[in-house]
């Protein structure tokens, strides 16, 4: 729903203040086994071993004004919870998993779009949906050479009436 909103942004115009969305499906207390209980579920139903191998990216982990746990201690957490059929690419991962932790909690969020959708920049993802590059845009009519060929006019909608 988080992509929809974002890709379909031009269209809402209330938001104008808005700057970044953070996507959150799981908080919890900082803790490392708290995260590992609480993140298990989330984990496994987008990297367990029921789901076809893919590839995965821990793709931010951002600490905010907490010195409980480190970004360190959070990624080894997470990763240890993701089957290993499932392989690492932090360039290019067809699923991204990100952790926020923010003074005594911790969130984590599991999408498949976050590296398309300006990592939930909404500014930055409007302007890319709005800008259409230049191979999609349509060509001009091709002008014919031929001194046969008839001449094509412009229509005025206007000068009709």
């Amino acid at each position: 729903q988080i992509t929809l909103f974002i890709k379909e942004g031009n269209t809402w115009k209330p938001f104008k203040s808005l700057q970044r969305l953070l996507p959150v499906q799981m908080i919890c207390v900082a803790n490392l086994t708290v995260v590992q209980e609480k993140s298990a579920p989330l984990i496994k139903q987008f990297l367990g071993p029921q789901v076809p191998p893919t590839s995965f990216g821990i793709v931010t982990c951002r600490t905010r004004k907490s010195a409980i746990l480190t970004r360190d201690q959070l990624i080894s957490t997470v990763a240890s919870l993701v089957d290993p059929s499932h392989k690492v690419d932090l360039k290019n991962p067809a699923v991204q998993v990100i952790i926020e932790l923010f003074k005594s909690a911790v969130s984590l969020t599991v999408v498949h779009s976050y590296f398309s959708l300006s990592n939930f920049n909404v500014r930055s993802a409007i302007k890319q949906t709005e800008t259409t590059p230049a191979s999609k845009k349509p060509s001009p009519a091709p002008i014919s050479t031929s001194i046969d060929a008839p001449v094509a006019q412009p229509s005025n909608a206007i000068a009709d009436k």
